[in-house]
């Protein structure tokens, strides 16, 4: 969404007030609750830091008319309370009022969509039917509330709601402006048509299909058929699913994993292919058909359970499933989560550290060693001993 000016001047001005508002001096005046910095890289990054402004706005406001005038500031903080104050205020289509009520509208479901996804115990299907309700709202969001009237609607309503207490004592009430009749009488003296400009300033309206046509190209990049298909072929992994170790299934697994330079090189070194994928879900199909897995506390078989197992016992029998497993429970971690993951690694005393925060981010620091697990078929022992000589500058 950055890539539209207005929305990436939004966010320049939202990190301007959180950093003017971490100033004590400042906090005396301000009654709202505290802003959020905002994380570029994730979506409900975005939407904390908007929806802090949204609930904060006349807080906001009120504090920088404050603050503006307060004589125990330094010039340069009253000059920038004013231009604060300047660019939340804006012109007569309250540009800010609008992109923060539309982003709001945007964010909130897009935050639904993260939350579930985000979940441990959720099942990539059922997740796919909320991702694809948001894509469909996104569409009936720009096909039936982008009129003019329904844009300039939504800031009316929104700056009615706001209530301020100027600095007298005396509560306002932010209004939208209105244009006024022009007395008949100076008809021969004022020229009330707007007069070209070289302004290439976007109405509200523009802007917010914009946003939603990015939004809508967004959706379909990351939930491509591809994408999906894979999903689908990390379900086909759990004996809950319908289509449990089906060969069709998992070939897109197979695909993305064949472009993984340590399962590349493994595969290559063994002289593994789709043919010995095909047989060995054939013959493990049979063998795993009546076999009780371990359920989580949800009462759900724990995918990252299974594949603990699947690899301890079956690894040399079954080495393509084996990789894949190891694939499809590390492959959803961002390399944020990675890094977090890493940087707090001082020391490995086990398989699966303990003081992990989850046990799926335990199996992700073992795994990463996935090149001398798979290629030299070392002990865990050995993979200590490695930790503690080598430098800890982890290649993934």
């Amino acid at each position: 969404m950055q890539n539209l000016d207005e929305v990436k001047e939004y966010f320049d001005t939202t990190a301007a007030l959180y950093k003017f508002f971490k100033k004590s001096a400042v906090l005396e005046s301000y009654n709202g609750t505290a802003l959020k910095r905002l994380i570029e890289t994730r979506w409900s990054g975005h939407f904390e830091s908007t929806s802090h402004v949204h609930k904060n706005y006349g807080d906001l406001i009120q504090a920088l008319m404050v603050a503006s005038k307060n004589k125990k500031l330094s010039g340069e903080d009253r000059a920038q309370a004013t231009g604060l104050l300047s660019l939340m205020e804006d012109n007569e289509d309250h540009v800010f009022v609008f992109i923060t009520c539309m982003l709001m509208d945007v964010l909130k479901p897009i935050d639904i969509v993260v939350k579930q996804l985000q979940s441990p115990d959720e099942n990539l299907i059922s997740a796919l039917h909320v991702v694809n309700a948001v894509k469909d709202d996104i569409k009936s969001k720009r096909e039936n509330n982008t009129s003019n009237e329904k844009v300039k609607k939504m800031v009316d309503d929104f700056l009615e709601s706001v209530r301020i207490t100027s600095t007298d004592g005396v509560q306002v009430q932010r209004r939208p402006t209105r244009n006024t009749a022009v007395p008949s009488r100076f008809d021969d003296f004022l020229i009330t048509d707007r007069i070209p400009s070289a302004n290439n300033s976007r109405t509200n309206c523009q802007i917010f299909v914009e946003c939603l046509d990015l939004l809508d190209a967004e959706f379909l990049r990351r939930f491509s058929e591809e994408n999906i298909a894979l999903w689908e072929a990390m379900l086909a992994l759990s004996p809950s699913s319908d289509n449990y170790l089906d060969y069709d299934a998992l070939i897109p697994l197979f695909e993305y994993a064949v472009n993984i330079p340590v399962i590349r090189d493994f595969y290559q070194k063994e002289k593994l292919s789709r043919e010995d994928l095909e047989a060995e879900c054939r013959i493990f199909s049979r063998v795993f058909k009546d076999k009780e897995w371990p359920k989580n506390a949800a009462d759900k078989v724990d995918l990252s359970e299974v594949a603990n197992i699947v690899i301890k016992e079956h690894q040399k029998g079954a080495p393509v499933l084996s990789s894949l497993y190891k694939v499809a429970i590390t492959a959803g971690f961002t390399s944020t989560r990675v890094e977090c993951v890493f940087s707090s690694l001082t020391r490995v005393d086990s398989p699966q550290r303990r003081s992990m925060k989850t046990e799926r981010e335990a199996n992700l620091a073992y795994l990463s060693f996935e090149s001398e697990v798979l290629i030299n078929d070392i002990t865990f022992d050995d993979f200590y001993k490695a930790w503690n000589l080598k430098p800890r500058a982890l290649s993934l």
